[in-house]
């Protein structure tokens, strides 16, 4: 039996060319609905639900299973932002005033402060319903910086401002995510030995 002299554990991204990243941005730009437009809402639900999965988690919190998060991306690779759809489904329910609270607790956890912030989260509290179990929250972010939600394919609104969709993703998908090791499982990051 052979022991390798240097074995290093690093975690490293599925590696994807910038090109691809590129490419996979262009039809989602012109699909992201305006807040009337029934049938651009339709075609962008319908459009990312055909993209693959990238990765997904269970959050827990002690004992209590909360939601099942799904990370889908044109190509199924992570290239480090949009576009992307995230999906949360639901585990238990949930009231309006209490998911928008743990936006805000995430964002304050994270120090993650925007002087819009307090309307971006009174935005949030007036198109998020409370959520049943099994409920889908999608939340879809364009390579512009345009975002949306939609509950159970239908859409509820967004927010309308540029800054908001990044800010809102980063509760997952930053670095400095206060669950890193959802955010692994999301992005589909393994564990790789070097020797």
């Amino acid at each position: 039996m052979t022991t390798p002299l240097l074995s290093i554990l690093l975690l490293l991204p599925l590696s994807v060319s910038a090109e691809q990243c590129r490419e996979q941005t262009l039809p989602t730009e012109k699909a992201l609905p305006l807040q009337g437009d029934i049938a651009a809402q339709e075609d962008l639900i319908l459009l990312t639900n055909g993209w693959p999965m990238v990765g997904e988690t269970r959050l827990k919190v002690m004992f209590w299973e909360l939601y099942d998060a799904r990370l889908f991306t044109p190509s199924g690779t992570w290239c480090g932002g949009p576009p992307y759809q995230l999906s949360l489904t639901y585990l238990r329910q949930g009231r309006t005033e209490q998911l928008v609270k743990r936006v805000a607790d995430a964002w304050r956890r994270q120090g993650l402060d925007h002087p819009n912030r307090a309307d971006w989260l009174a935005q949030l509290n007036s198109i998020w319903p409370d959520v049943l179990v099994g409920d889908n929250l999608v939340f879809i972010l364009t390579a512009t910086g345009k975002s949306g939600f939609w509950l159970n394919e239908e859409f509820l609104g967004g927010v309308d401002d540029l800054d908001f969709g990044p800010m809102f993703g980063d509760i997952w998908l930053a670095p400095d995510t206060l669950g890193p090791n959802n955010r692994a499982r999301l992005i589909n990051q393994q564990a790789t030995v070097l020797k």
